[in-house]
């Protein structure tokens, strides 16, 4: 075990996956980027209130029917696209940043996705059951689902759930409405205001996470560190997310960091279709 794996947290090595096919869980139900035909058109299916690829069916009703949820759990909800990876590096990073130092970060070789599993997409994919009993706390989870497709666990515990960090409306709407009843539960960031005010939505967070930055942390820089780190620009350089791929999911790393521009959706839209929105 090289140095930086041994620094990686329990909580992103010993999930434990109990199934025969658990090595090979990644390669069997998404295809590789090179797997797929030029006109891949992956089957959905309407699934509980909400539309998501027909394979993540039996994944999700696994995590909902056996996912037991601790109460300094802290799980990162998102839509796809949506600088989930941002995210994941910036989460990580506040909550590691005592056995994690910067300097010698897992983020400079796992992709954020490898270092904060999604549920329906790694931890319970093709039939896992994962062990998680040496891993340690607070875990760091990941998903894509809506709110209310959430295991129950996480829903009646202290588990909190940092939500972000662009606008899907129906997604999002569920866990606005969360977070306006229970700040404590559910924390709702917004893109524009993690990209204006980064140091300000870091420190927030980590209040949110509960591992608040001291004042003498503050003083010696660490956010200005952690927001430096975590950039889009400098995670975008790093040689693996430039030309390596994913081992949890087969994928390459260079399509999960785009350009970070808040007007790059509205430019990609039809005329028109971008001023329908409302503000949340």
């Amino acid at each position: 075990m090289g140095p930086i794996e041994a620094d990686i947290p329990e909580t992103q090595r010993s999930i434990k996956l109990n199934t025969p096919q658990a090595s090979s869980m990644a390669d069997q139900s998404i295809p590789s980027d090179d797997q797929l035909p030029q006109k891949y058109t992956p089957n959905f299916t309407y699934f509980q209130g909400f539309w998501c690829p027909s394979q993540l069916v039996p994944n999700i009703t696994a995590f909902q029917n056996h996912f037991q949820a601790l109460d300094d759990d802290i799980v990162l909800a998102s839509k796809p696209k949506t600088c989930t990876a941002w995210l994941k590096a910036l989460a990580f990073s506040i909550l590691n940043r005592h056995r994690c130092p910067l300097s010698n970060s897992p983020l400079a070789s796992p992709n954020p996705h490898d270092l904060v599993p999604y549920f329906e997409m790694t931890l319970y994919n093709n039939g896992c059951h994962p062990d998680f009993a040496d891993v340690s706390s607070p875990r760091l989870f990941a998903t894509h689902l809506p709110y209310h497709a959430l295991a129950e666990s996480i829903k009646n515990s202290k588990a909190r759930i940092a939500i972000g960090l662009a606008p899907f409306w129906a997604h999002v709407l569920d866990y606005r409405k969360q977070s306006t009843a229970n700040p404590n539960k559910v924390l709702f960031l917004k893109y524009e205001e993690m990209k204006g005010n980064p140091v300000g939505q870091i420190k927030k967070v980590a209040e949110f996470m509960g591992c608040p930055f001291s004042e003498e942390e503050e003083k010696a820089g660490a956010i200005d560190e952690i927001a430096e780190f975590c950039s889009l620009s400098n995670l975008k350089n790093l040689e693996l997310n430039k030309s390596g791929s994913l081992k949890t999911m087969k994928r390459q790393t260079n399509s999960f960091l785009r350009k970070g521009d808040c007007t790059t959706g509205s430019l990609k839209q039809r005329p028109g279709i971008a001023s329908r929105g409302t503000p949340l």
